[in-house]
């Protein structure tokens, strides 16, 4: 097969395809999250050859992968260090992969720090965007995993889904139910249990055990040709040292690499001689690669020379990436008077030439174990006196704070940053500081609401509702108890987001935020005209729209009419619910409300299509089309969509 492949890279949002030409013939495939291709493999032929027999040929795990059978299931299991996603990144790239599984590949990038069933929502939303699955439409990760799955149905064609570097069993039980006929799962873990209960067959699991000697040598050879042409010996005895963990050969050649710039002899003796010291102070570390792995990391580290960098351990490590700015951020309030002291683009350079820090693109990451290491040597304490935050983790938390706030609305950028971001919410949230747990509910709490990420958002306001009452913040409790109402009433939970409601109206009102009442009037007007209760909906309305009013709030006023306008169009009072439309459509256009102009342009089309105005319904709905389609808002566009079809096909019916 005569396979060459295009345009591959890490690509997030609408550039998540690249081609492959089969036997000259030009083809897309979707390609989401895959890691950039491994720049060196050495020694994993055998391996990748049987993962492809197995995934292609669908003899491996608890199905068999036919046009029409259920997704398939494998595994990768190995040390930390020992090239699982290496192989895993390389198996994607490899042409005959591409070839056979036209649904395309999706990459799913864990960690451990998804331990719960929530934490496959990260990974569901990277794949859900390129299929044209709307995120927000669906409850809860479950309902979003199954539709992912009749997405890729769809195609008719199979898909390969791979998950990295898997911890915990609750986020794997969701992303299975991704399952499409023909399609296949592939996990990596360093844990034996959860790769044999993911695939449900100890035989499909694939066991990536240390490199060979040879191989070894041949990696060593790769990466620091000179030392081990000066002393093959010494080259052999090195590599036995490491243990054959890629990671620690890696770490030893590119040591070597910059120290044998002008390459000489005792160069090699010399990294045998400190692996072996270092060796000796990582003996709470049970014997073996792993041990071995700890030293090398440590002789880098000597080389570096530097204890700034160690502040790097604040970020999560691999598969979240991190960006110059970032890292420049964090490490700029350590110690300055390191024995060696860089400048820090300079530091991040040597960093890498010495391979404890990888380049991703333009961003930079670190191995699980490197970053153990670096949070371990961390320094805590500052000068006295000094006015900077007092932990790199501190320093994180604050830049990530920061690029959100730069532009709340800008969900694809703080996508991008989320594991960051979510990393540095674990480590806030367990904080006693309640003004930095309340400005990261504030600061995050649009990108959670536009992504559908309901569990988190809940989560996130729960704890930010402690840290409210602890701090006696009571403005903040009432606007912190009506979001979470709202959740509740997003989620069909309405005579529970009633009460919640009532509590935050009752703050609201105790501490005089009459703009705070007037949008919580509004929202239980909402579920009241849920519940059917329109009478009721239209009295808490108008209640709410004098409120607006008199604190001048015009784009809330826009939002109430509109509502009035959706309870009188219920209650068959058509003429009343047309005025009060036009006037919401007018308040909305002075404010430069466009979501709010196509919503309420659209009910007004809907009135007219209703009445059988067709002339007047078309113009409506097609500026409420044009709109949706504008501002990025699906929802409504689907509804206008509807609406011209039904126009249609009344005009149809009528010829």
């Amino acid at each position: 097969m005569n396979t060459s492949i295009h345009g591959l890279g890490n690509v997030i949002g609408d550039h998540n395809t690249v081609t492959v030409t089969v036997n000259g013939r030009t083809e897309a495939r979707l390609f989401v999250n895959v890691p950039p291709k491994p720049a060196l493999l050495v020694g994993r032929d055998g391996a990748l050859a049987d993962l492809k027999a197995r995934l292609m040929n669908g003899t491996h795990g608890a199905h068999t992968a036919t046009a029409t059978t259920a997704a398939a299931l494998s595994a990768v299991r190995g040390l930390p260090g020992v090239g699982k996603t290496t192989l895993a990144a390389a198996l994607a790239y490899d042409p005959d992969v591409l070839a056979h599984f036209g649904g395309g590949i999706f990459w799913g990038d864990l960690g451990p720090a998804a331990k719960k069933a929530d934490a496959a929502d990260p990974v569901l939303r990277r794949w859900a965007d390129p299929l044209g699955v709307d995120v927000t439409a669906y409850p809860n990760a479950r309902a979003l995993a199954r539709a992912i799955g009749t997405a890729l149905a769809r195609s008719g064609k199979p898909a390969l889904l791979i998950l990295d570097d898997a911890w915990e069993w609750a986020p794997l039980a969701v992303l299975r139910e991704v399952d499409a006929p023909g399609s296949a799962h592939l996990l990596t873990t360093r844990q034996p249990a959860l790769a044999r209960a993911f695939t449900g067959a100890a035989d499909a699991v694939a066991n990536v055990d240390e490199l060979r000697l040879e191989d070894s040598l041949a990696l060593l050879r790769a990466l620091a040709p000179e030392a081990v042409a000066h002393d093959p010996a010494a080259a052999r005895e090195l590599v036995e040292l490491t243990g054959g963990l890629p990671l620690a050969l890696t770490l030893v050649g590119c040591a070597l690499t910059a120290k044998s710039a002008g390459g000489h002899p005792r160069r090699i003796r010399q990294a045998i001689a400190e692996l072996r010291g270092f060796t000796e102070r990582f003996l709470r570390v049970p014997p073996g690669a792993e041990r071995t792995l700890c030293a090398a990391i440590a002789a880098s580290d000597q080389r570096v020379n530097d204890p700034r960098w160690y502040a790097l351990g604040a970020f999560a490590p691999k598969p979240a990436t991190f960006d110059e700015d970032a890292a420049l951020f964090v490490m700029a309030a350590d110690p300055h008077d390191a024995p060696e002291s860089q400048e820090g683009p300079a530091l991040l350079d040597r960093l890498c030439d010495l391979g404890l820090l990888e380049t991703v693109n333009d961003r930079y990451a670190l191995h699980q174990t490197i970053a153990e290491y670096a949070r371990e040597q961390m320094p805590v304490f500052l000068p006295a006196g000094d006015p900077r935050p007092r932990a790199a983790a501190e320093r994180h938390a604050r830049h990530y704070l920061a690029l959100a706030n730069a532009d709340r609305q800008d969900w694809q950028r703080i996508e991008a940053a989320w594991p960051q971001i979510q990393h540095a919410w674990a480590w806030v949230s367990v904080r006693e500081d309640a003004e930095l747990v309340l400005e990261y509910v504030w600061a995050l709490r649009e990108y959670l609401n536009i992504r559908g990420l309901w569990n988190e958002y809940m989560r996130w306001h729960s704890r930010g509702l402690e840290a409210a009452r602890a701090a006696d913040r009571r403005k903040d409790e009432g606007a912190l108890l009506n979001n979470l109402a709202w959740v509740y009433d997003a989620l069909g939970e309405r005579r529970r987001a009633l009460e919640t409601y009532e509590a935050a109206l009752a703050i609201r009102r105790e501490v005089g935020d009459r703009a705070g009442e007037g949008t919580t009037l509004n929202n239980i007007g909402g579920v009241y005209d849920a519940l059917g209760e329109r009478r009721r909906a239209l009295e808490t309305y108008e209640a709410a729209l004098a409120i607006v009013r008199e604190v001048g709030d015009r784009a809330g006023e826009g939002t109430t009419l509109n509502n009035i306008g959706l309870v009188y169009d219920a209650l068959g009072e058509r003429r009343r619910a047309l005025e009060t439309y036009e006037a919401a459509l007018a308040i909305r256009r002075e404010v430069g409300d466009r979501a709010g102009e196509g919503t309420t342009l659209n009910n007004i089309g809907w009135i007219y299509l209703n009445e059988g105005d067709k002339a007047q319904a078309r113009t409506y709905l097609e500026q409420a089309l044009a709109i949706a389609e504008a501002v990025e808002y699906p929802d409504l566009a689907n509804a206008a969509r509807n609406g011209l079809a039904a126009v249609a096909g009344n005009e149809l019916g009528n010829e």
